[in-house]
């Protein structure tokens, strides 16, 4: 085999010429900014006028709480006088008490009425009488009375009277609040105070000596429950009419 021919020398390459710098584009230049216009200035809304004062209500004065009333008949004999208190003028009318600064001791628009009357018998036999309830029904017309408990009146003794005929009537209960015998020479009394439906109201009786005898003063306060105030006088003259001559027949017994 012949010996291969040796390959001919490589030519080196020629070299490139570096390349020339580049420069730096200028920046294009910036066109001046427009004059900023000043934002036109907003008028500040106007207040509305306020609104007139009303003139702030008067207030009325408060009130003086009035004093409790003294007890009807605490003027003429002293029933339903507390102890110790002092006896009233017999006739104190309501501007007459507010201007002695007195407490206002009845109201003219209620029906009260009072009845009083003399007798020959002792203290203690008109107390007596007085206080038999059972027999105030039979001078009353068309009237029963019943007590409960029976037995001797006390603080607590309810008298039921009964007024019509079968079921057309209705019951007028009155409860014994105070209950004071006669005692010696010491006046008796006791109170009695309506508790139904129908009648209200209170009643007091009171007997005390009197030239050898004894005196009766019965008062007491009556309304019928939703009757308009305008009857309450005609309620008054019946019931003083009804009850002076229920006293009457009574001491007479």
């Amino acid at each position: 085999m012949s010996p291969r021919a040796a390959p001919p020398p490589r030519r080196a390459a020629p070299r490139r010429a570096a390349p020339a710098p580049r420069r730096p584009r200028a920046a294009p230049p910036r066109a001046a900014p427009p004059p900023r216009r000043a934002a036109p200035r907003r008028a500040a809304p106007r207040r509305a006028a306020p609104a007139p004062r009303r003139p702030a209500p008067r207030r009325p004065a408060p009130r003086r709480p009035r004093a409790a009333p003294p007890r009807v008949g605490a003027g003429r004999g002293g029933v339903g006088r507390r102890p110790g208190a002092a006896r009233a003028p017999a006739r104190w009318g309501r501007a007459a008490c507010r201007a002695a600064g007195r407490p206002v001791a009845y109201d003219p628009a209620v029906a009260h009425f009072r009845v009083q009357r003399r007798s020959p018998l002792p203290v203690e036999e008109t107390w007596r009488r007085l206080t038999d309830w059972p027999r105030h029904g039979a001078h009353v017309p068309l009237s029963g009375v019943t007590v409960r408990p029976a037995g001797p009146t006390r603080v607590g003794t309810v008298i039921v009277v009964r007024t019509g005929v079968g079921r057309a009537g209705f019951d007028d209960p009155m409860e014994v609040v105070r209950w004071d015998p006669p005692a010696g020479d010491a006046p008796g009394g006791c109170r009695l105070e309506k508790r139904g439906a129908v009648v209200l109201g209170w009643a007091e009786i009171e007997v005390r000596p009197r030239g050898g005898g004894s005196e009766v003063v019965w008062c007491e306060e009556a309304r019928l429950r939703g009757l308009p105030r305008l009857f309450d006088p005609p309620t008054a003259w019946s019931g003083r009419l009804l009850f002076g001559r229920v006293v009457d027949a009574l001491l007479r017994e």
